[in-house]
């Protein structure tokens, strides 16, 4: 494959959903992604933007502002079973006014993970789903 070839095809692989977030696929999905207010399940591992080790997995609903917005908008741009590297700049993983990240005083640096985007659960904004 060409340099221009390998380079168009490495472009299609990443999506920039908001400025600050960039989304690479690794392994592609099922290609049905989330609704808003549906409860996702994530997988993911990596390095903050401190360059210490992260990771973990669970639950939340998608679109709802109860995770941070690099995640929330990483997980919008992938489909269930994708596995993605996701980079996001300290404004948009802790967001602008986040005393985590006025304490941790990161100016320029950057977190990268390796998420997966486990399950989409079928019921929207319903308690205990």
């Amino acid at each position: 494959m060409g340099n221009t070839q390998a380079a168009a095809k490495e472009c299609a692989n990443v999506r920039m959903p908001c400025a600050g977030v960039r989304v690479e696929t690794l392994e592609a999905g099922n290609g049905v992604a989330p609704q808003r207010g549906q409860r996702v399940g994530i997988a993911y591992e990596g390095v903050n933007a401190a360059g210490k080790p992260v990771g973990g997995k669970g639950f939340f609903p998608y679109g709802m502002n109860q995770v941070d917005k690099c995640i929330d908008e990483s997980v919008g741009a992938m489909t269930v079973g994708e596995t993605a590297r996701v980079t996001c700049t300290p404004d948009q993983f802790y967001g602008p006014l986040s005393e985590l990240y006025k304490k941790q005083n990161v100016e320029q640096g950057v977190s990268t993970y390796q998420m997966k985007l486990v399950r989409v659960k079928a019921c929207i904004n319903v308690d205990g789903c």
